[in-house]
């Protein structure tokens, strides 16, 4: 995309840096570096600064973002600043993160059709009315979507049919560590869950879980890691109606930096989601050799296999969640398939490319 050595300028529209931390903001975050060396880089930031996230962040790239603070009904006064700034820098390239952002990248799009658009899409399901017409207006027009598994390409494919051009970018931060962390799965047996307290996470199920293990006699333990988004008072109330408060603790948001030795410090990580993109806990915790229990949602059925790399559960009834839980209980008991299931999820994402490499690469190539 580069001429006689001149760099394109990029923007990189996303949605906030201030509610919290998630997928679409951690790989925002682990892109810029690289994007910065290769694009001449501005950052479009439609909410506020989290200073967790912000924290470490190299100056030169600081000093390229814009922040503007608004929600989805302030927005519309925002806009005529952000489109005047936009129409100053003149981008070659747009990518937008996220509803809030979609608005802005169609928009521009439209006024500006020689600019190249690519719109990054992280869900197999829309979340409210506005992420379904912002975003689906951003699908129609861009260039080409860059969807975060097979599950929310064929999700994008349902929405638009061949009106754009849609790419699975590999959607890891950090390139998968060289050996395995040693685990050896005996005494209590500790659960992990990173994520939103949103009610498609379905954490008082993980709740559930705990509860049913603890029943059987298994010295099980789960924390939870995350920010409240909206769930929060039902994950409290499954732990007290389960009569767990010693055994099921709420941590908080996990802090970037402490990521690493989050992951290695739990043998299990469990995640029973409603649905899902390309879940990129989960595809953390299996970098990390943990023994996943999940829901085959979204991009988990395509990178995890039931009973090697990971444990499905069906929450489909109580039948079938009885049997899942038979299932998990015998799992986690036989220290030997653990670790046989801790080897296989290791090696899953060993070799694949992170997620800086990869849209840098998808860039190039929709270029021509």
């Amino acid at each position: 995309m580069r001429t006689m050595g001149k760099k394109h300028k990029l923007v990189y529209i996303i949605h906030d840096l201030g509610a919290g931390i998630g997928g679409a903001e951690l790989a925002c975050l682990s892109a810029l570096p690289s994007l910065n060396e290769h694009f001449d880089l501005r950052v479009y930031v439609l909410g506020r600064q989290n200073g967790m996230l912000m924290e470490g962040l190299d100056k030169r790239i600081v000093r390229r973002m814009k922040f503007y603070p608004s929600s989805v009904y302030t927005m519309l006064f925002s806009l005529p600043f952000l489109y005047a700034s936009l129409r100053s820098f003149k981008p070659d390239i747009i990518i937008s993160s996220l509803w809030r952002s979609a608005l802005v990248g169609w928009l521009y799009k439209y006024m500006h059709s020689s600019t190249r658009y690519y719109l990054l899409v992280h869900s197999s399901e829309y979340f409210h009315w506005a992420d379904r017409l912002f975003t689906t207006r951003g699908m129609r027009i861009c260039d080409a979507v860059f969807a975060d598994s097979q599950a929310t390409a064929q999700f994008v494919s349902r929405v638009i049919g061949n009106k754009a051009d849609i790419r699975v970018l590999s959607y890891l931060l950090d390139a998968p560590p060289n050996v395995a962390p040693p685990r050896q799965f005996m005494s209590t047996k500790r659960f992990l869950f990173v994520g939103r307290l949103n009610k498609v996470k379905q954490v008082p199920l993980a709740v559930k879980t705990i509860a049913a293990l603890y029943a059987a006699g298994i010295d099980a333990e789960l924390h939870i890691y995350g920010r409240d988004d909206g769930d929060r008072i039902n994950v409290e109330r499954a732990i007290r109606k389960y009569k767990l408060q010693r055994r099921v603790v709420l941590k908080g948001e996990l802090n970037p930096k402490d990521k690493t030795t989050v992951f290695t410090s739990y043998d299990y990580y469990i995640q029973l989601s409603a649905q899902e993109g390309m879940a990129m806990s989960v595809a953390e915790a299996m970098q990390y050799g943990a023994v996943c229990v999940v829901t085959p949602v979204g991009g988990i059925a395509q990178y995890a296999v039931d009973g090697y790399s990971a444990i499905f559960v069906d929450t489909a009834d109580e039948l079938a969640w009885g049997n899942s839980m038979q299932r998990v209980m015998s799992v986690v008991e036989d220290a030997e398939q653990c670790r046989a299931i801790s080897k296989a999820a290791f090696n899953t994402f060993r070799g694949a490319p992170v997620f800086a490499d990869a849209l840098i690469e998808a860039i190039d190539h929709n270029a021509g």
